[in-house]
């Protein structure tokens, strides 16, 4: 299986991200990472550069330093953009000076070199994995939930049954199928889970059946904490990087807050909504406070040896 993994965002700090990135996704699946991101660090691009090319281990494809001053022609697209959203100037002005519609530009620009290598390699990536820079995945994402039997699932459906309501079952079930087999936890009420459905979709029955050749086959995405890391099949992939050359989409019935339509998590959804891709979206209260960055404290996310806390997933390092 072939898997590619893209890197975009804000670079501050990347050792510990880094260290979790190739120990938990890279290695274990002999990726290739496709990296866009912007220099928020005292290096230099080309020190940064040397050093994700020592870190990466051979595994880097692609790495594209992101600054506006290198993109004069993306602003006036981005300006167009902004000038057709019906929506208060001080909004506008929010999206022209936050992430969220860079965000998306250095997805389509990291999407580019990816594109490039299956053309001149003659194959294509089975999964991508999207991974923010200030991100770590705290769990290997082998793609075990693939190898699963049907009686396997089965077992895992039951498992949960008792925990949610029936109607909720499949998103549970979805939304946990990152946790490894040897460290699935007993209780699960700390996992909040959310089933966004696609324009045209299909589900399976809640057999063990339906459901691994759902997981195997079905147009679905899975998400931690609506877009901050997801995992998807290739073949499903192919409309998220086109938000970054076509920002605003109008609200859809996938938009959770349409007070909030523009904003990147909708933006995501609506992306999702549009290309026929299911989310199930997985986090906790734990891991969501990672992202206060006025209280994030190592302690509350890493034990005093430097390894994640038990039944975490994701955090988001601040520091």
């Amino acid at each position: 299986m072939r898997v590619a993994v893209i890197l975009t965002g804000a670079l501050r700090t990347m050792n510990k991200t880094s260290r979790y990135l190739l120990e938990n996704v890279v290695i274990p699946n002999g990726a290739d990472v496709f990296a866009c991101v912007q220099n928020d660090t005292l290096s230099s691009d080309e020190e940064l550069t040397e050093w994700f090319i020592q870190e990466f281990q051979g595994r880097l494809r692609s790495l594209e330093w992101f600054n506006l001053e290198n993109y004069p022609d993306w602003v006036i697209h981005r300006e167009r953009i902004l000038s057709g959203l019906q929506m208060p100037p001080s909004w506008k002005h929010y999206l022209r000076i936050s992430g969220a519609m860079i965000e998306y530009y250095q997805l389509f620009l990291a999407n580019n070199p990816l594109c490039a290598f299956e053309y001149s390699s003659f194959f294509k990536y089975d999964y991508v994995i999207r991974v923010r820079t200030d991100n770590i995945f705290a769990v290997p994402v082998d793609f075990h939930w693939l190898r699963w039997s049907d009686d396997e699932v089965q077992a895992r459906l039951d498992r949960l049954a008792p925990q949610c309501a029936s109607e909720d079952l499949l998103a549970m079930f979805m939304a946990t199928v990152l946790f490894p087999d040897h460290d699935f936890p007993a209780d699960v009420s700390h996992v909040n889970y959310q089933q966004t459905l696609a324009e045209e979709c299909s589900l399976p029955a809640l057999n063990g059946a339906e459901v691994n050749r759902y997981l195997r086959e079905g147009r679905y995405i899975l998400t931690m904490r609506r877009n901050n890391l997801y995992v998807v099949r290739r073949a499903c992939f192919y409309l998220l990087p086109s938000t970054g050359v076509c920002y605003g989409h109008h609200p859809t019935p996938a938009t959770d807050d349409r007070h909030y339509w523009f904003n990147a998590e909708c933006q995501f959804r609506s992306a999702c909504y549009h290309a026929n891709v299911t989310i199930f979206d997985y986090s906790s209260a734990l891991e969501g406070s990672s992202l206060n960055l006025e209280t994030w404290k190592e302690e509350t996310f890493f034990e005093a040896d430097g390894t994640p806390k038990r039944n975490m997933l994701f955090c988001v390092v601040r520091r």
